[in-house]
């Protein structure tokens, strides 16, 4: 019985470390994929790190590229900006020059716009707006019809129209009414053409020659009446040559008629034969 007791705890024992033998070889086996799933996670995880990595270099590298063109880009738009500011500039003091110069004539100067209007003023000058009592910043979006009555306002248009689109120089005497009465202007005019090379406006430079002229027909007065007056001294002259020349014809004919008689009182002396006493 003793011997039976301990063969039982014998297989027992032996079922016993069979059974954990079992169970270590399940452990091992169990170890063994998770080393052999750790250590493929693990070259995975390289892979996707080594991916990463280019993925990373790759976005890097594009985003270098990128900031280098915005940053060009930047340096650009600050150049054409900076450019811009001094391009706006220069056409700030070039209008200032403009207006400087044209404000110190006599002569009325004026710019009208035909491609869109109907002859709208865009720029006028210091004597425009002295003559027509009118400021540059009251006539903008004006045109003749505005400024003047409409006869003259048509004659005006008729021949900007006629500049404008033949897009030729025409020089004129122009009637323009004022405050204090007509005055008459000679007036110069040309169109004035865009970047294209088309007319998009009319410039004019209008002088006042209304002294002028009326001091031609004051000279053509005086003309006339100096003319009237030398025809008048011309007529009297010639009476007064007529009568001469009748007083001189008088006269000669008596010293001839005179010397005749002498030469009769010489012929009968010499011819007399006896002597005379006084």
């Amino acid at each position: 019985a003793v011997h039976l007791a301990v063969a039982i705890g014998q297989a027992e024992s032996l079922a016993q470390t069979r059974q954990q033998l079992k169970e270590l070889a399940c452990i091992n086996a169990a170890l063994k994929a998770e080393t052999n799933y750790c250590q493929q996670a693990e070259v995975q995880l390289t892979q996707v790190k080594a991916e990463l990595e280019s993925k990373v270099e790759e976005r890097t590298a594009k985003l270098q590229e990128v900031i280098v063109h915005l940053q060009r880009e930047i340096r650009d738009r600050t150049i054409a900006e900076q450019q811009l500011r001094e391009s706006q500039q220069q056409w700030q003091n070039s209008q200032q020059l403009l207006q400087s110069i044209i404000d110190n004539t006599n002569a009325c100067i004026f710019v009208k716009e035909f491609l869109h209007t109907n002859g709208n003023y865009l720029l006028i000058n210091k004597q425009f707006e002295t003559v027509f009592n009118i400021s540059r910043e009251e006539i903008l979006s004006k045109n003749d019809y505005d400024l003047f009555p409409k006869a003259a306002a048509d004659t005006f248009q008729q021949v900007d129209w006629e500049v404008f689109k033949s897009g030729k120089l025409i020089e004129l005497e122009e009637i323009v009414p004022q405050t204090d009465g007509m005055h008459t202007y000679l007036s110069v005019k040309f169109p004035l053409l865009n970047s294209d090379g088309n007319p998009y406006a009319v410039c004019g430079i209008a002088t006042d020659i209304t002294a002028r002229k009326q001091a031609e027909l004051t000279l053509q007065q005086i003309k006339a009446e100096l003319e009237i007056r030398v025809k008048e001294r011309t007529a009297e002259l010639q009476r007064t040559v007529a009568q001469l020349q009748q007083e001189i014809g008088d006269r000669k004919q008596a010293e001839a008629a005179l010397r005749q008689k002498e030469e009769q009182y010489r012929c009968i002396f010499e011819a007399a034969s006896d002597g005379l006493f006084i």
